[in-house]
């Protein structure tokens, strides 16, 4: 016994449970979450580089990785005084304003020469003109700050707003010649002024996609043949025209006049367009006229791109599209092989007649009584109508045999959707004021649902601004 009690008695003693910190999760799962912080919470990411030197060093990158947008050269020039010049090869997108220079801020002799002279129009055509080659000056100091981002792929230039001191259209040529010398490795150009020429992207070789408003200086051949040139381009943008088009086009007008340049003729020779974006606007200061770009002829034209063609971005602001168009349009997505995703932000009335073209006499008539019956519940139908609608019940029940007998020899045929390549439709729409245009809406949403899951393709239904989301 007391061998025993002498023997020491060891306690085993229980190592404390490790708290689970922020840094022992593997790296690349804090990647995941400072890319997820840097889209969707970009402030709590920048409070986040404060906490910590490792987690600082780890996160910096995806904050530039961030599109930058600089409203003006002031504030490129501020930021880049700023910022830690090892960073600045994270940067990979920016979105930049050019403004007017500041003759108060252009120093030394060519200052003075600006001071003193006349900032009339006509002496700023003048190619020796001191403005002149304060901006040729401005655009030059503008690259060499450029040159400090060896990363960026993706460039968009803004339009001026109308309190921003807007750039000549000498300064915007010569800057738009300057990106070209500083970044010829450029994948993605956003071009959102229409008064440049767009003869100056021949310089991108390596450019993958192009955001054009469609309206430029340039004439439809220029356009064409500076297109042509880019091999890789396979995504093109298209929106316009600009709210001051017409502005820009009156009689006694002495700037440069801007033409729409990209026409079905300039689509037809790029021969490798996989996807295709328009937005067809008619703008502020431009009257409700036929579209500019959503046209018979460019459905005929996108024929030829069948065999590459799989992404197709439609929408316009007019409040409705010619018949000939939907005829087109339809004629199109039936003869379409290559055809995968569909997304448009038409006008209601517009889209339910693209889906009539496709489905069977049955389906229209079920269509219609629906929407009948929604409007008279509304209070949208008048007693004549109610009239008529009887005499058109009993058309419908001498039509109905017809129709039963139909049926059965139509059924493998309706299976088969007429959209034989396509597997995913996005439809856009605009929210109204009014309760009774939303119920129409519902309807014609559900119908047209129905339909596309009948034909195997998946759709879905989204506001109208989200169809410009993650644009450049």
């Amino acid at each position: 016994m007391a061998s025993r009690a002498s023997k020491k008695i060891t306690k085993i003693k229980h190592k404390p449970k490790t708290r689970l910190h922020f840094l022992t999760l593997p790296l690349e799962v804090r990647e995941i979450l400072y890319a997820e912080l840097a889209h969707s919470m970009p402030l709590s990411l920048l409070k986040l580089l404060r906490t910590n030197r490792q987690i600082s060093k780890e996160a910096q990158p995806f904050v530039f990785k961030q599109p930058l947008t600089f409203d003006g050269q002031s504030d490129f020039f501020g930021w880049l005084r700023r910022m830690d010049r090892k960073n600045l090869r994270h940067v990979t997108n920016v979105r930049f304003k050019l403004h007017d220079i500041d003759p108060e801020k252009i120093v030394g002799a060519l200052g003075k020469r600006l001071r003193q002279a006349k900032m009339s129009s006509g002496a700023q055509g003048a190619n020796d003109h001191p403005y002149n080659e304060a901006c040729e000056y401005e655009v030059k100091r503008i690259g060499e700050g450029f040159s400090h981002l060896p990363n960026i792929a993706t460039f968009t230039i803004l339009d001026s707003s109308p309190s921003d001191p807007r750039p000549s259209y000498h300064m915007l040529g010569c800057f738009a010649k300057e990106l070209a010398r500083r970044l010829p490795s450029l994948q993605h150009l956003g071009v959102h002024v229409d008064h440049l020429p767009s003869t100056f992207i021949h310089g991108f070789r390596k450019l993958r996609s192009l955001r054009l408003t469609g309206f430029s200086v340039s004439t439809p051949a220029e356009t064409s043949s500076a297109l042509s040139s880019l091999p890789h381009l396979s995504d093109l943008y298209i929106h316009g025209p600009s709210s001051d088009l017409s502005f820009r086009q009156r009689p006694g007008y002495s700037g440069p006049r801007s033409v729409q340049c990209i026409t079905p003729a300039v689509l037809q020779r790029l021969p490798n367009l996989k996807s295709l974006s328009i937005h067809d606007s008619p703008g502020l200061m431009t009257p409700l006229s036929q579209p500019n770009f959503l046209i018979p002829d460019l459905f005929k034209t996108l024929s030829t791109h069948l065999p590459t063609l799989h992404t197709l971005r439609l929408a316009t602001d007019h409040p409705s599209l010619p018949p000939p168009t939907l005829q087109s349009f339809c004629t199109f997505l039936a003869a379409s092989p290559s055809l995968r995703r569909l997304d448009v932000a038409f006008p209601l009335d517009f889209i339910t007649a693209t889906v009539r073209q496709f489905p069977s006499t049955r389906s229209c008539k079920d269509f219609d009584a629906t929407m009948d019956a929604v409007a008279e519940e509304l209070g949208l139908l008048d007693d004549d109508d109610d009239d008529d609608d009887d005499d058109d019940d009993d058309d419908d029940d001498d039509d109905d045999d017809d129709v039963e007998d139909n049926e059965e020899k139509g059924k493998e045929k309706e299976k088969a959707s007429p959209l034989a390549s396509l597997s995913e439709l996005r439809i856009y729409t605009r929210e109204s004021r009014q309760e009774r245009v939303n119920a129409m809406e519902e309807v014609v949403e559900e119908w047209v649902e129905e339909k596309m899951e009948e034909w195997g393709v998946r759709s879905s239904f989204g506001k109208w601004a989200t169809w410009f989301e993650g644009g450049y």
